[in-house]
């Protein structure tokens, strides 16, 4: 049964729904539509399929003239902190047609989403901010959360798989050549095992979990193992490291270098790192690279006593990774 929500407001031209498999096609309609942007269905479908966290269509679509013309997107994730887990979600995905903006949408998807989330026991949203999202959601009383810090690592190569990416006739040479050097370093059962390790109780983090992982595989990344250190990655342009795990600093040191070596087979020059101020990878790389402010993470709570003060924030949480 598709669930509708049609909000009565006097002289309002536009209806509001909330989101089914049956409107991702309308999610769709305006990627391309405000974004150039080519989603294929089965990439909205593994997106917006959160039946692992036990709660299922945070987000609404507005209409006009039965035409879609603008999205709040949000996926709820499962966080732990002190051992206990509950619910939050990130926003993301957010988008009015032009002829449609300044009209009040995405504060009146927003504030339907929220009313939703409350009454699923989503504690609270937040998203990774962009100069508009964060501009946006400070009208919403959103608070600033913290500050994420951003290393590039230099493998030593040329860019040529960076130029490979860009051309039709390569990308899925490329793609494939990935996939087969990846596979190699692929950790078997990572997932499993990355759940097994006992984690920093005492932060608030995303739960990853076997199923978080699971749920991940709408993206092409990969959990390796170089010189006994994990790392979660992804291989495109760069190479992005989701999260690391590590018992000992040198299987840190030794696991960057074979990352490099990786990053030379493959032709991509740069290998980034998105970390919380403070983390024991922060305060490693902060000593031997030289970082810079990356992302602001905002947030809205529903309800009081959230340890927002012990959040770590990993590359890994993005909805996109």
């Amino acid at each position: 049964m598709c669930l509708c929500i049609i909000v009565a407001m006097e002289h309002s031209p536009y209806e509001y729904h909330i989101l089914s498999n049956a409107r991702l096609k309308d999610v769709q309609s305006l990627f391309q539509e405000i974004f150039s942007k080519r989603v294929s269905m089965e990439y909205l479908q593994a997106k917006y399929n959160t039946s692992w966290t036990g709660v299922q269509n945070i987000c609404f679509l507005a209409y006009h003239s039965g035409k879609p013309v603008a999205f709040y997107g949000a996926t709820p994730q499962i966080f732990i902190h002190q051992g206990k887990q509950f619910l939050v979600a990130q926003a993301g995905d957010s988008m009015t047609l032009p002829a449609h903006q300044r009209k009040g949408l995405h504060k009146k998807l927003a504030l339907l989403s929220y009313a939703r989330m409350q009454t699923l026991g989503i504690r609270f949203v937040y998203a990774f901010h962009s100069e508009n999202t964060y501009h946006s959601c400070k009208k919403l009383n959103w608070k600033e959360g913290p500050r994420m810090r951003g290393f590039w690592v230099k493998t030593g190569t040329l860019p040529w798989g960076k130029v490979a990416r860009r051309l039709p006739g390569l990308k899925a040479w490329h793609k494939r050549r990935s996939a087969r050097l990846l596979k190699v370093h692929t950790l078997n059962n990572g997932a499993e095992k990355w759940s097994t390790i006992p984690k920093q109780v005492e932060k608030m983090q995303v739960d990853y979990r076997s199923a978080f992982f699971a749920y991940k595989t709408f993206t092409p990344n990969a959990i390796c193992e170089f010189s006994g250190a994990r790392f979660w990655i992804k291989c495109e342009s760069i190479i992005s490291v989701g999260a690391v795990q590590f018992e000992r600093l040198e299987q840190l040191v030794s696991g960057i270098e074979e990352l490099k070596r990786l990053g030379k087979k493959l032709g991509l020059p740069q290998i980034l790192f998105q970390t919380t101020r403070g983390s024991v990878i922060n305060e490693w790389l902060e000593s031997h690279y030289t970082g810079f402010d990356s992302w602001l993470v905002g947030y809205f709570a529903f309800e009081e006593g959230i340890p927002f003060t012990d959040w770590q924030i990993s590359f890994g949480d993005l909805d996109t990774f």
